[in-house]
């Protein structure tokens, strides 16, 4: 699909910009937050702040309280924070769908209670149920991405999907490949730059189908 194409396009080209202003300034939750104010500019309307606010706290969460430093799993680990934010982009399922609203809000009850206990009890992330949890997250990324997808296009929705669950498929290698396959997502940007990169994949995207659109009318 042209989506994913693009979006394989232009991902190189974010972590390319990633490593250069990543090389300038520091700590990495600054440079993480310069890169992102790029987007700022082609925020028009409430979706596109929300996803934006929604975006920069996904990544803080990821950047401040990281699970893993390379394959070396962090002690003091919270998930709590991250789930917050995967809480609230479950409630973005009632912008795309409104008769899912009481979905949404389970779901989001459901990722908030979980992250709650991973917080007040740490080895409940080793049980099998946690991928579980961590899979329902997936949901929330998609349809924080669909506030940008207003025209709700089938193609974009399956894009979204298919980006978010092909990377999330490695997790159930088994735990004790858990942190070899967190990081090399984390080396292609999954959790601070795909958001990033598909924020102007979908520019591209509108553009190049208006384009299409504009030269088959009649």
């Amino acid at each position: 699909m042209k989506f994913l194409v693009l979006f394989t396009i232009l991902l190189p080209c974010s972590l390319a910009l990633n490593w250069l202003v990543s090389s300038i300034i520091s700590p990495y939750w600054v440079a993480f937050s310069v890169i992102h104010l790029l987007i700022v500019p082609f925020l028009k309307d409430r979706k596109d702040w929300l996803w934006f606010l929604l975006t920069w706290t996904h990544g803080m969460a990821h950047i401040l309280h990281p699970a893993f430093f390379g394959i070396i799993y962090n002690d003091s680990y919270t998930p709590y924070w991250d789930f917050i934010v995967h809480s609230a982009s479950m409630m973005c399922i009632h912008a795309y769908h409104k008769e899912f609203a009481p979905v949404g809000t389970f779901l989001a009850m459901t990722m908030m209670n979980g992250g709650l206990l991973a917080h007040l009890y740490p080895p409940f992330m080793g049980e099998p149920i946690w991928l579980a949890f961590s899979f329902v997250g997936i949901v929330g990324a998609v349809y924080h991405m669909m506030l940008l997808n207003k025209e709700k296009d089938p193609k974009v929705f399956i894009a979204t999907c298919i980006l978010w669950i092909l990377p999330y498929l490695g997790y159930i290698q088994g735990f004790t490949m858990i942190p070899y396959w967190d990081s090399f997502v984390s080396k292609l940007g999954l959790f601070n730059l795909w958001f990033f990169t598909y924020f102007f994949t979908m520019k591209v995207y509108r553009f190049t189908e208006k384009k299409f659109a504009l030269g088959i009318r009649p």
